[in-house]
């Protein structure tokens, strides 16, 4: 079948297929935001009752060090608003992505007669 389709055609399906993957790196990492802004959301749901000057140990990376819950709960939400940003501008690029995929392949499938 590949005898028989233009450069164009060709052309499209490397690009259908690229927008493929790129699709599937966005949808990957968004998943893996969505899961960070699970975990801070968690950790906000901790701290709520705990008064702001008290300290608690916080963990970054292999270290823990002391900190007050005023500091924590103001780090976890910005982190919250950061993910927030981030997987917004995911989905709106998921969502490009996949309108650009559907009118390529409505494309291809009129051409090809399928």
């Amino acid at each position: 079948m590949a005898a028989n389709l233009t450069p164009q055609q060709e052309a499209d399906i490397k690009k259908l297929q690229n927008l493929a993957q790129q699709l599937n790196t966005l949808q990957q990492n968004n998943s893996q935001i969505s899961g960070s802004m699970r975990e801070a959301e968690q950790a906000i749901k901790e701290v709520e009752g705990l008064k702001e000057e008290e300290e608690i140990y916080r963990a970054a990376g292999m270290l823990m060090y002391k900190t007050t819950v005023g500091k924590t709960r103001e780090k976890l939400n910005e982190d919250l608003e950061l993910y927030k940003i981030q997987s917004g501008r995911y989905k709106a690029q998921i969502e490009t992505i996949q309108h650009e995929m559907k009118t390529l392949e409505e494309k291809l499938t009129k051409q090809l007669g399928l």
